[in-house]
């Protein structure tokens, strides 16, 4: 069993390694180094939210696929996704991946005010489990992954950026909560 102590010494050293190889997305960066600032939680993973465009011989196998682009910033999005590009005879398809943060915390009332936290912003991605350390694992997600197959009509590529702007709101009012949560206990 780990304590959080060790968990978030761990943790900590892999996300200030990340940050200076610019491996973490730049609209969350700060927020991170906020909230780990916390004694009572630590982040494991994150994304901010991104849609991509991917091409390759099929769905239904990612072997031999591709990433043609990524884009955090729904304005980015909006210019590059219908910009036309060859990729032969290979399927291609857009994925909307919503923001997603998880968490070690050291009690289930630090996990339910994290879930709090994310159901006051519209996340619908909220749950936690007991981690392999007997630490408590917690997933804060604003939604779905969602692709769209062929994206011919340009304003179907369009409405991906959109929601993945609805998205970036809600990730801004939960990360406003987290920084204003105080620790449960201790």
């Amino acid at each position: 069993m780990e304590d959080l102590a060790r968990a978030r010494e761990r943790y900590l050293k892999r996300l200030y390694g990340d940050l200076a190889e610019g491996r973490v997305d730049s609209d969350i960066a700060e927020w991170l180094v906020e909230v780990n600032k916390k004694k009572c939680i630590v982040t494991t993973s994150s994304c901010s939210g991104r849609v991509a465009l991917i091409y390759g011989p099929s769905l239904t196998s990612k072997r031999g696929a591709r990433i043609l682009g990524s884009w955090h910033d729904p304005g980015e999005c909006r210019r590059e996704v219908c910009r036309p590009r060859d990729t032969g005879l290979y399927t291609w398809w857009l994925s909307l991946q919503p923001p997603i943060i998880h968490f070690l915390a050291d009690s289930v009332e630090e996990a339910e005010a994290i879930l709090e936290c994310g159901d006051k912003a519209g996340f619908s991605k909220l749950g936690y489990r007991r981690h392999r350390t007997g630490l408590i694992h917690v997933e804060a997600g604003a939604g779905d992954k969602l692709h769209l197959i062929l994206p011919a009509p340009c304003m179907e590529a369009l409405s991906l950026c959109t929601l993945l702007e609805e998205y970036k709101k809600r990730l801004s009012k939960f990360m406003e909560c987290m920084l204003g949560a105080p620790c449960k206990r201790g």
